[in-house]
């Protein structure tokens, strides 16, 4: 199971394709398909994206494909692959993370690292209603091409997220982490004589 972060759009063709040469079945499901292919009828309410809708969303992909037991690869958008396994660890194999590190760590580090408070600061400008839509659709293209992306990849980004209803689920995500309710920083491996599963062998790896 491939859970990508921003942009966040299907990602992956590539990764997918690489996945399936080494006979995986790869899943990579676009985390907003209904924010960008359904602009208009895209959730409203901050509740639809909460963190337990989102590991909702998850779960029902594995069921629908008939799925037990997935390796889970996340990039980007801290929570989602760590909680998925925290909270269902017999639905997942092992866990992977890419770019960003164990919620707990990052909760510590932005309640006392005053760098990572620096770097953090989108985070709580997603939280102003309305605004950041609109300024980040203005400065998407910008954005996406001085990450150095193939610049290919970023005129396919900002085809389809440089208008602000587009970004209303992604920002939507951002807006309602603190109002979830699913348990964040559950990832410890439990004892074998709990009776409960072990939460499944995790990595995490970060660019150079």
């Amino acid at each position: 199971m491939l859970l990508h972060g921003f942009p966040p759009i299907a990602p992956a063709g590539t990764a997918s394709h690489r996945c399936s040469t080494t006979r995986s079945r790869t899943l990579a499901p676009p985390r907003t398909a209904r924010a960008t292919a359904r602009r208009a009828r895209a959730p409203t309410r901050p509740a639809a994206y909460r963190l337990e809708e989102l590991l909702a969303d998850v779960l029902a992909l594995l069921d629908a494909a008939g799925v037990s037991r997935a390796h889970v690869v996340g990039h980007d958008w801290r929570r989602r692959r760590w909680l998925l396994a925290a909270n269902h660890p017999d639905r997942v194999a092992t866990v992977t993370a890419l770019s960003t590190p164990h919620p707990a760590a990052l909760s510590r580090a932005l309640r006392s690292d005053r760098g990572q408070q620096l770097k953090s600061w989108y985070m709580a400008a997603f939280q102003v209603p309305w605004v950041p839509e609109r300024v980040v659709a203005a400065l998407f293209h910008s954005i996406v091409v001085r990450t150095g992306m193939p610049l290919e990849d970023a005129e396919r980004y900002a085809a389809h997220l440089a208008h602000a209803d587009a970004l209303a689920g992604p920002i939507g995500w951002y807006r309602a982490t603190a109002s979830s309710h699913v348990p964040a920083h559950r990832c410890r491996c439990r004892p074998p004589s709990s009776g409960a599963p072990r939460t499944p062998p995790s990595a995490g790896l970060r660019p150079s």
